[in-house]
């Protein structure tokens, strides 16, 4: 195997890791979105696994992150006087990862226009990655775009207003976060109604029949299994004549992680429909 390079670079204002083979031209290449707090080095182990297979990968950090960090996405989980809702709610923080899922979805579109003409990279066979909340905004960019030719979703879901209705649900039952639910009412109804309209749940099935793997952990208590097998069933029928386009593993006994083997089986996902 050739020689791999790790490229940093930005572009705009996004920083960037690009990962390729030496001299390597027209590969096919992988986009990856990473976690909450976490940065674009997240998918490095993806890149070194993808450039073994004669594939490409761009990682970059999401706003608020990485190289754009100020802060914010730590802070929010406390219980700072400037956010609206107890820190043991989580609400601040699952609306944050909303707000940053917009800005990810839009940068992956930028990038993509700025990386045309690339000789590394062919982004007419573009694949995506995202876990956690990566994973959530790969959603939104397979809605959203029509260059993804085969995408990977870990730990995640589309259905955006459900898993904020759910942690509404939890932070009721915390009498701090339940009179806060109360006293901010407008500003509640203000977050669902941002969240309702970037929800991609209902427009997931135009992506139908690209190539998607889904991927949950069994024990995943974070975003649980629930919303895959959801999503998998009602997906399922889009799929009739093309079955092996779609798939869904749930890993035994894993919990909200991101393990090696997970990114073994979607580096052949990609290598097979890219």
């Amino acid at each position: 195997m050739n020689k791999i390079v790790i490229e940093s670079l930005k572009i705009g204002d996004v920083p960037v890791i690009i990962m390729a083979g030496q001299g390597a031209e027209n590969l096919a290449t992988v986009f990856f979105l990473h976690s909450f707090t976490s940065d674009k080095n997240q998918g490095l182990s993806l890149g070194y696994a993808l450039s073994s297979k004669n594939m490409a990968m761009v990682s970059f950090d999401a706003p608020l992150h990485g190289e754009r960090f100020d802060g914010r996405i730590v802070d929010v989980w406390s219980d700072k006087n400037w956010y609206i809702y107890p820190g043991a709610s989580k609400l601040d923080g699952i609306f944050m990862m909303f707000q940053v899922i917009e800005g990810i979805s839009a940068d992956f579109s930028s990038l993509v226009r700025a990386l045309e003409g690339d000789p590394r990279l062919d982004l007419s066979r573009l694949g995506l990655l995202g876990y956690s909340m990566g994973g959530f905004a790969a959603y939104h960019v397979i809605t959203h775009s029509e260059r993804v030719k085969a995408a990977v979703a870990i730990a995640a879901s589309p259905s955006y207003l459900s898993k904020w209705q759910d942690q509404i649900d939890e932070a009721m039952k915390i009498e701090d976060a339940k009179e806060a639910i109360f006293k901010f009412k407008k500003e509640t109804a203000q977050r669902e109604d941002f969240i309702a309209r970037l929800d991609p749940r209902a427009m997931v099935e135009s992506f139908a029949p690209g190539p998607l793997l889904i991927i949950n952990g069994d024990m995943d208590e974070k975003t649980p299994k629930r919303y895959s097998m959801e999503l998998y069933e009602s997906l399922s029928p889009l799929y009739d004549e093309c079955p092996e386009r779609l798939k869904i593993h749930l890993y035994s006994g894993v919990h909200h992680e991101l393990k090696s083997e997970m990114i073994t089986e979607a580096v052949d996902w990609f290598s097979a429909w890219l």
